[in-house]
């Protein structure tokens, strides 16, 4: 299994405003590629959130790599002001 862990540095306001968004249209693409397998939003300041992508392989990883950062400029990019990606093999995990 694989990871990505994105850091979003949000407008002022841009936490509540991307929401909808989220669910709305990211979430139901970022579903559908292939080796899919969980997603976590997490709001860790006013206007900061981290995502936590996994993928079944290295081949699902690559694909949120090459469009991931795409889809979210694309449907929130007008509260988005930085992206910060790190991704690598998960080593561990626990938990059903």
């Amino acid at each position: 299994m694989y990871a990505v862990i994105t850091r979003f540095i949000m407008r002022p306001g841009g936490a509540e405003a991307v929401r909808p968004i989220l669910r709305d249209q990211i979430l139901p693409e970022l579903a559908q590629l292939p080796h899919f397998h969980h997603f976590y939003a997490i709001r860790t300041g006013q206007d900061i959130a981290d995502a936590v992508t996994l993928w079944d392989s290295e081949e699902g990883l690559e694909v949120h790599l090459q469009q991931f950062a795409a889809l979210a400029t694309r449907t929130a990019g007008a509260h988005i002001l930085s992206m910060e990606r790190e991704s690598g093999e998960v080593l561990f995990e626990l938990g059903s």
